[in-house]
């Protein structure tokens, strides 16, 4: 699966034994690749969109969310079909974007110490702190919960990933700040010192 999944819909069962029709749902998913299963999966198969599941994933594209039906179909028409313990998950390494993220604004942060500007310093390090408190909350949760998609969500990380995100955007102007203020803190005192 390439990283930590997020159940998005949770263990549900739907109970259509003795069904010998199709049985379609539709909703709104973010951009994304997801997996799809079921804990019971008798003569039954999966389309996502009208197209078979290959290993139960599937993905969303587009830069936002976009409607999907998943559809249910017996695998020999007019017999009976069974499907049961639902699950769909997001497929995204939420840690490995926090580790990213957490290791580009320690970057940033270092670049600059109390010695070069108090005040300065002071502005630098409550954004850094204001900034790791949301990378912070780049985590998978607990099954049924939904925080994780709604953070994959909020920070857009559906758009390109860790570099696409809004928080990368955030550590990057965080940098890009700090460095300009070195810049003219070096140029009015003529400083380069050991960084």
């Amino acid at each position: 699966m390439g990283g930590s999944g997020k159940t998005i819909v949770g263990e549900r069962c739907v109970d259509i034994s003795k069904w010998y029709h199709d049985f379609s749902v539709f909703g709104f998913l973010l951009p994304g690749t997801y997996k799809l299963s079921a804990t019971t999966l008798m003569n039954a198969k999966f389309l996502v969109n009208g197209k078979a599941l290959t290993n139960g994933e599937f993905k969303v594209e587009g830069t936002a969310a976009s409607e999907v039906t998943l559809a249910i179909e017996a695998v020999e028409t007019g017999k009976e079909f069974r499907v049961g313990g639902f699950k769909l998950e997001l497929v995204f390494d939420f840690a490995g974007a926090q580790r990213t993220l957490l290791n580009a604004a320690s970057k940033a942060i270092a670049k600059v110490s109390q010695e070069d500007d108090a005040d300065k310093y002071a502005e630098f390090n409550k954004r850094y702190s204001d900034l790791t408190v949301k990378i912070n909350r780049v985590k998978d949760d607990a099954a049924g919960d939904f925080a994780a998609y709604t953070v994959y969500g909020e920070y857009k990380f559906y758009l390109n990933g860790v570099e696409g995100s809004t928080l990368m955007s955030e550590v990057k102007a965080l940098d890009t700040d700090i460095e300009a203020h070195l810049a003219n803190w070096r140029a009015l005192y003529g400083f380069e010192g050991c960084r």
